[in-house]
This record gives structure tokens, C-alpha cells and sequence, in this order.
């Protein structure tokens, strides 16, 4: 065997190469090694392989020698003299880049670049590419092609990236080159969504959100207009709301209506988006009634020169349209009119209720323009001409619902009926409570100490409620207090708020000394 014939002059990587022949196939080789003036040395020993690569130092020479052994185990036998001999004086040189100039790259589209490079000390296949860049996407494969796939965000940017090429040499050398890239910002006209045919009657509103948006990196600021032609009235605000409300002069046409949106670049981008708006004539509409309260009303005496009692009723129609009103009185006893004037929908309904039974009574009203009519319940109470209903229909004015008006009605909630709010001169309208005075003035011997409690009461409350006191050793049981207990007083000192609805009332109490605890309270009940 022998190693093959080097270059005069190598490299620190010195590829090495042998080679034998035996009749029975040779099984491995021993190579050896002589640096500069040094012993002969063993590199390989006993290995299969018939090249391989020596590192070596600069400014030396090596000798190689190989030795074979075939498959019997026979070693080559042979004088240590060198096959091949070489002086390692050759430097690894840097790879060589071919300037670039700058790139240019449209918004939006993809760039592929192939960075040409050389290597003086090697073939260029063997060189390896890579490159750094301050932003992320930018890529260079292994046979030089840099790339990047640009969006709207890179738009208006520039980007220097460093490319790097190394060799395979050893100690590797490399060499780097700047590549700007440059992507002109493209100013896109905004995207504004198709609006499809409108349709709205006359005198009614059409509205219309007109939907665009900028997409431009970042998003700028866009403005709507109506383009010329518009239908007179027609409004557009600054987020696109288009907004009409045709006269019935309208009805039966179409117009055409363009909005154009422009955005806030430098310089501007508009878009145009169309549609058609078809006016319908309007719909007949229903008249309505005006809110109609219930009401409290006391009967007439048979005698009465008031003849009837009366509400005003009013209809209106949303189409201008003359509206008649009507009432049904099927059922209800007494007179029963509703005028009106000049089919207006103003109305007078009069009730003649001298001798009609108290109770509560519906009246449906009906509104018509002649080809649609709207109905409605006006309800009545009505009530005997006494103190109690007298008192609600001033107290309770504003009440919507005809059962709080009676006797056991609690419009406010607080567990008393209205017939002892009335009693008690108390707002039937507000949790409220009975003002009480409770006043020590004596004692009779060493049986009884006397107490004056003293209150209001409205002047009628006899008529209709009965009241006493009650006492209780511990708020559990309580009991009436029995005569020998209690005297009553009635306007013993004159009314003294001033009001004549009311008088003053005080209950004189006697108490046992013998009693360590005692509580009172009024109790009452509605007459029969």
C-alpha cells in the first residue's frame, strides 16, 4: 500500500488519501505521520477507510507513510520512508460577497434575493449562508436566497439586515454584508361594504349605517359625505349613519344615493359605495287615545240640578286623518253621550248618574278614521256623596287603579286602610304615623296614676270607624280598657290646628300604682 502524492503546498486541513492490493483483499491500514524533523509517528492505527483529513499547524511540513495487513493477518513489511510529504503554508481565506444594492420591495409582496459569494480556498457549495435581521419573517435558505413576504404593517419601512457567509475551512472564515431593504408605504382606498336596495315608506325614518374600514397600517381616520344627488333632507354624521325621512311627495319614486368615504392619508384615498332607496306610500295608521285616567266619581240626588258629570276624551290621528269617536253603553244605566267636534277626535263624554247604584263602570271607547279603529277602557268609580268619599276623591287624586279609592284599600303600603288614614288625618299616600301625645298629669290616691293621650281625628271618623284604646302587660295579650279605666274627651280645649276637618281628641287614662309596666295602644275597627 501507499499514501498518495500531495501538493507541494496545503492547507491547516490536509485531505489525506492511500490505497493497497493483496491477493487475499488487504483488512486495514496503519498510517503514519512525520512533522517537520520529528520520529515517525502512528495517525491511524488498524482502520478500514482509504481517506481522511489531517489537522494540521501553519508554517509546518508533514511526511505520511501506510502500512497494510491483509486478511490472514500478514503486515505489509517496508522501510519508514515517506509516500507523500507536503508543507502546510496556504492561510484560510475569507469567503468573497458581491455587494448589494438596495432592495425596493411592493407592499404586500414577496421578495427573493440570491446573495452571490465565493470562497477563494474552496468550492462555493460548501459555504453556509445565515442572516440577522430586526424584525421577524426575514429568512436566507442554505443556498444564499434571501426572503421576505411582506404585509400592510411593512409598509413605510426600512430594514437592514445582516448577511453573514461562512466557509467550511478550519479555522472557519466568514464574511458579512448589509442588505437594505426598502418597502414604499401604499396608501389603500378604504373598504367600504356593499348596501343593498332600501325600501321605507314616506314620512316614516330610513336609516342606513354605511360599514367601511381602513386598512392601512395604522388604521387611519376616515370621513363620510354624500355624493352629489342626493335626495333633499338626506344626512350622513361623521361614523356613516345615513338618515331620511321622505315626504309623502316622494312616494311612488327611487332614488340613487352615493356615500363616498375618504381616508386621512397624505395623499387622501376615497371609495365610493351606491345604493337605491324605493319611497312606498304610507301605511294607513291607527288613531290612538291620549292616557285616560280613572276616576272617582260621587253619585248625583235624584234632585240634583247637575244634570251630569263629564271627562274630556281625546283620539289623534298619526295620518291627520278626521277621526270620529263613539262610546258603547250597552249595559250601563243612566244618560251616556260623547260629543265630539269636526271629526277633531277631541270628545266630551257626560254621564247623568242621578240615582245610578255606586259600583264600578267600563266604558270602551272607540276612536275610527274611517277605515281602522282603535278601542279603549275608561273606567269609572262611583261612590256615594259622603265625608269618607268626599275625602278620597281630594286626598287620593292621581291614582290610576279604582280599587285603591276604597275604604280597604293601602295605596301606600304601610298596614293602615284608607277609612282610618282618614280617621286619623294621616296622607294616604305616604307611610306615615298618627302623632300621639302620652302625658303624666296626676295621680287619685294611691290606687291610680292618670295619663292624658291625645291625638286627631277627622271630625266624621265616628261615621264610619269605632276606636278605643287597649292595654297589655307585655305586647302579647291585649285587652280593652274597661270604663272605671278611661274617660273620653272631645275638643275639650277647642280646635286648635285650625282646620275644621279635624278635632282634637283626648282619652284620660288611669292606671293601677300596683302595675310596674304597662303599654297601650288605639285599636279600631270600619262600622257596619
Amino acid at each position: 500500500s501507499e499514501v498518495a502524492d500531495l501538493p507541494t503546498d496545503s492547507g491547516i486541513s490536509i485531505p489525506v488519501r492511500w490505497n493497497g492490493s493483496d491477493d487475499q483483499g488487504i483488512a486495514s491500514y496503519d498510517i503514519f505521520v512525520k512533522i517537520d524533523d520529528g520520529e515517525w509517528q502512528p495517525w491511524l492505527v488498524a482502520t478500514d477507510r482509504t481517506s481522511a483529513v489531517y489537522s494540521a499547524v501553519l508554517g509546518s511540513s508533514y511526511q505520511f507513510y501506510s502500512l497494510a495487513k491483509d486478511g490472514a493477518g500478514n503486515l505489509q513489511v517496508r522501510a519508514a520512508t515517506a509516500d507523500a510529504s507536503t508543507d502546510v503554508s496556504i492561510s484560510n481565506l475569507a469567503p468573497e460577497i458581491t455587494p448589494v444594492p438596495e432592495q425596493f420591495i411592493a407592499e404586500g409582496g414577496s421578495f427573493a434575493l440570491q446573495i452571490a459569494a465565493s470562497d477563494p480556498n474552496g468550492p462555493a457549495a460548501e459555504l453556509r449562508y445565515e442572516a440577522v435581521s430586526p424584525i421577524p419573517g426575514i429568512t436566507i435558505d442554505a443556498a444564499g436566497v434571501l426572503r421576505w413576504v411582506t404585509g400592510e404593517s411593512d409598509g413605510g419601512s426600512q430594514v437592514d439586515v445582516t448577511v453573514t457567509v461562512r466557509d467550511q475551512g478550519s479555522p472557519a472564515a466568514s464574511a458579512s454584508t448589509v442588505v437594505r431593504l426598502t418597502v414604499p408605504e401604499i396608501n389603500s382606498p378604504p373598504r367600504v361594504s356593499e348596501i343593498g336596495p332600501q325600501i321605507v315608506e314616506a314620512e316614516a325614518l330610513l336609516s342606513v349605517q354605511v360599514m367601511a374600514e381602513d386598512t392601512d397600517f395604522p388604521a387611519q381616520t376616515l370621513s363620510f359625505e354624500l355624493a352629489p344627488g342626493a335626495p333633499s333632507g338626506m344626512t350622513i354624521d361623521s361614523l356613516g349613519l345615513v338618515e331620511w325621512t321622505p315626504d309623502r311627495s316622494d312616494a311612488g319614486q327611487s332614488f340613487a344615493v352615493g356615500v363616498i368615504v375618504t381616508d386621512s392619508g397624505n395623499p387622501a384615498s376615497s371609495s365610493l359605495v351606491q345604493f337605491s332607496v324605493n319611497v312606498l306610500s304610507p301605511a294607513n295608521r291607527a288613531p290612538f287615545f291620549q292616557p285616560l285616567p280613572s276616576l272617582l266619581w260621587l253619585q248625583l240626588p235624584p234632585d240634583s240640578t247637575v244634570l251630569s258629570r263629564s271627562v274630556p276624551v281625546l283620539a289623534i290621528d298619526p295620518d291627520n286623518d278626521p277621526v270620529t269617536l263613539s262610546v258603547d253603553s250597552t249595559g250601563i244605566p243612566g244618560t251616556l253621550l260623547i260629543g265630539t267636534t269636526d271629526s277633531s277626535g277631541n270628545g266630551i263624554l257626560s254621564w247623568d248618574t242621578r240615582g245610578i247604584p255606586s259600583g264600578i263602570y267600563q266604558f270602551p271607547l272607540t276612536a275610527s278614521d274611517g277605515r281602522i279603529s282603535t278601542t279603549t277602557i275608561l273606567t269609572i268609580r262611583l261612590e256615594p256623596d259622603n265625608e269618607y268619599w268626599r275625602w278620597a276623591l281630594e286626598t287620593l287624586d292621581g291614582i290610576t287603579d279604582v280599587d285603591q279609592f276604597s275604604m280597604t284599600a293601602d295605596p301606600d303600603g304601610d298596614g293602615v286602610e284608607n277609612v282610618f288614614e282618614m280617621a286619623f288625618i294621616r296622607n294616604p299616600l305616604l307611610p306615615d304615623h298618627t302623632p300621639m301625645k302620652f302625658t303624666q298629669v296626676g295621680s287619685f290616691g294611691n290606687r291610680w296614676r292618670i295619663f292624658d293621650l291625645d291625638f286627631k281625628r277627622h271630625r266624621d271618623a265616628g261615621k264610619f270607624v269605632e276606636i278605643w284604646p287597649t292595654k297589655s302587660n307585655g305586647l302579647a295579650e291585649w285587652q280593652r280598657l274597661t270604663t272605671p279605666e278611661w274617660r273620653f274627651y272631645l275638643d275639650p280645649l277647642g280646635n286648635t290646628d285650625g282646620k275644621p276637618e279635624t278635632q282634637d281628641v283626648r282619652w284620660r287614662i288611669y292606671a293601677p300604682f300596683n302595675q310596674q309596666q304597662q303599654f297601650y295602644q288605639i285599636e279600631g275597627r270600619v262600622k257596619p
